[in-house]
């Protein structure tokens, strides 16, 4: 877990690296999300502010390496995974105050030189408005991806552990898809040169692209949570084939969005490049701190300023809400990934077993399980857990492994301190249990006292 979790740590410190340096670079005529004079963008003031801005970047992004590494050296699960979540999200926190700062210090000097551009009064394109979605991919495309999960669900609802949770998250994911398109459908125009052509062709670019990527994602997403379900299920060549498509949708689903975005970026700047210059509209104050904050603007979903997304409109009561719903996503996941681990690191009994008319078997945070004597088919003490486990919903760290599994084929669950030997083994019919106590002479106690009961 620990190799796991630091790769992750590097690996989004780097990739924030990158993708927030992007603002550094002139889009139209914006850089540092702040608008210039066409002749201004190339300004040697501007360019040497631009690239002190993505050096502090990389320098910020080596910090985070270094700590990331370091992290190695934590014993213990929950503090490598507070680590973790310091790492993620103190890097984002130290990159989104960069950009916020070095915003601030190019707003300054486009004030200091009054490079503050001439505001144009809004241009409605009556020809444009009903031809915006022209170049939209079809909605039915979206179909199909929901046909697959639910043609998964009834084939596995009967054969599948966690099927059921797998799909609703399937079917959650496949709903921000569908509203995204719904949105991107939605989004009005707004001509950005006085070139009608030009702001057709841009016009279309984008929608098809934003609705491209919406698409072609629900395409790779929407198989990702079935897929390991059903590599479980499949012993050798047929499991191994499962899990390599399986990445190679998951590795499509981070690359594809993230390439066609940067090449619906260079094909936006070299048609804004054929048109005398960009309109400024006096959007700027709008935009405070890399978001957009509007209450007068109708719209819920905004182009970003780098025309390669969509972003919220915190200044409508709903961006809002929104906003704060991702918040407590957010924190709902911190509290869910390290409570967990810190109760199984220093509770002095976090796995408890009491044996009466049936096995009561509890973990923190996990399902328990309450096996009836009369099912139980025999008990065994085992200094070594089977080689070919399968984690389906449980958590599985280098010290503890709760939860469902599959064990050498067979349902079972894990109540498991990886450091504590022996393991007991409960088999019934359908599932086994694997069950070990913080201290081993406990563990020894319940066996024998299993074994004068069955």
């Amino acid at each position: 877990m620990g190799m796991t979790i630091i790769g992750i740590s590097l690996f989004l410190t780097v990739f924030m690296a990158f993708i927030m340096r992007i603002a550094g670079n002139p889009h139209k005529n914006i850089i540092l999300e702040n608008t210039l004079p066409a002749d201004k963008i190339n300004d040697p003031q501007v360019v040497d502010l631009a690239n002190k801005y993505k050096r502090k970047l990389w320098q910020i992004a080596l910090v985070f390496i270094v700590l990331a590494l370091a992290a190695l050296f934590l014993k213990y699960d929950s503090l490598l995974m507070t680590g973790f979540w310091i790492i993620i999200m103190g890097s984002t926190a130290a990159f989104y105050g960069c950009e916020i700062l070095y915003i601030r210090k190019m707003h300054r000097l486009i004030t200091e030189n009054n490079w503050t551009p001439q505001v144009k009064p809004v241009l409605i394109d009556t020809k444009l408005i009903p031809l915006k979605n022209v170049k939209m991919v079809s909605w039915l495309w979206l179909l199909p991806p929901l046909a697959f999960i639910i043609a998964g669900f009834l084939i596995g609802r009967h054969a599948l552990d966690g099927i059921v949770f797998a799909t609703l998250m399937s079917l959650f994911v496949w709903l921000i898809f569908a509203a995204g398109w719904y949105f991107i459908a939605r989004l009005p125009v707004r001509p950005l040169t006085d070139d009608a052509s030009v702001n057709q062709r841009y016009n279309d670019l984008t929608k098809h692209h934003w609705s491209l990527i919406v698409v072609v994602s629900s395409w790779f997403t929407a198989p990702l949570l079935l897929l390991p379900l059903l590599s479980f299920n499949k012993a050798g060549a047929g499991g191994k084939a499962l899990i390599v498509v399986f990445v190679l949708l998951l590795l499509g689903m981070l690359i594809f969005p993230i390439y066609y975005s940067f090449d619906l970026r260079k094909k936006q700047d070299q048609l804004i490049s054929q048109a005398a210059a960009p309109r400024y509209y006096g959007d700027d104050p709008f935009w405070r701190y890399v978001f957009y904050m509007n209450p007068d603007d109708p719209r819920l979903m905004v182009p970003n300023r780098l025309n390669t997304k969509l972003g919220i409109n915190l200044g409508r009561t709903s961006g809002k809400i929104i906003m704060g719903l991702v918040g407590l996503l957010l924190v709902g996941a911190f509290f869910f990934s390290l409570v967990p681990v810190y109760l199984f690191d220093f509770t002095s009994d976090p796995f408890t077993m009491e044996v009466g008319h049936s096995i009561a078997i509890k973990a923190p945070l996990t399902p328990s399980a309450d096996i009836p004597l009369t099912k139980v088919k025999s008990v065994a003490l085992i200094e070594k857990m089977p080689n070919d486990i399968t984690r389906t919903n449980g958590l599985s760290t280098d010290n503890y492994a709760t939860g469902d599994f599959r064990v050498s084929g067979k349902s079972a669950n894990l109540y498991l301190d990886r450091h504590s030997k022996p393991i007991l083994v409960i088999k019934t019919a359908g599932r086994d249990y694997y069950y070990t106590n913080k201290e081993p002479a406990k563990t020894k106690a319940l066996y024998q006292e299993l074994q004068a009961k069955i």
